[in-house]
């Protein structure tokens, strides 16, 4: 602690500045995809603002979505989304106002994705921008009569459909198949057959 020593004829005037209301900002940047969330917008009287991450998911045909990070073009995410519960670990970001003498402060998250790679001799099944949900891939025969696994993706709002086949130049899917259908499978001895939810 330091210690004072005041004169019996001094005067201490003391004053104080009103905390400012600043505002902060959380925007989300989608890259190459769409859906990003909204930009959250908080005030506060602190220097900080904790957010919690927006369970709102982006979406890029041919890829899947790993969670944000703070860097643009991060391979890797620092807000990893667990595609089964639909959450992030962590679930918050902290954006920090760093100037007293400002009143406004952000942050962007990047979204993160990784090409879906679909192994020889399997069917694979994506969420297609599901909200929660995975599966395991299914092992499958070249040219041979298949019945498909029913889904186990969920988004709010939405009811499932079929399952959606797609060239794979990432074009839009052309083929859908029934809940349970059974379908003759293509050549699979290079690369499997990627279904989409």
């Amino acid at each position: 602690p330091t210690t004072f020593t005041i004169a019996d004829d001094t005067t201490l005037t003391l004053t104080s500045k009103e905390a400012a209301l600043s505002t902060y900002t959380l925007h989300y940047d989608a890259g190459d995809g769409t859906g990003a969330p909204a930009d959250d917008v908080k005030t506060s009287y602190h220097d900080h603002y904790e957010f919690t991450i927006d369970d709102t998911i982006p979406f890029l045909f041919g890829y899947s979505f790993l969670g944000w990070s703070e860097t643009s073009g991060a391979s890797t995410a620092t807000y990893v989304y667990d595609s089964t519960n639909g959450t992030f670990i962590p679930n918050t970001v902290t954006v920090t106002n760093s100037d007293p003498e400002a009143t406004v402060a952000s942050k962007t998250l990047y979204a993160v994705y990784q090409e879906d790679v679909c192994p020889s001799g399997h069917i694979c099944y994506y969420g297609n921008g599901a909200s929660s949900g995975s599966m395991n891939n299914q092992d499958a025969s070249s040219n041979t009569a298949t019945t498909l696994i029913p889904s186990n993706y969920a988004k709010a709002g939405y009811g499932f459909a079929g399952w959606l086949a797609a060239p794979e130049s990432g074009a839009t899917p052309e083929t859908i198949y029934g809940p349970n259908a059974t379908i003759t499978t293509p050549d699979l001895s290079s690369s499997g057959m990627k279904l989409y939810a």
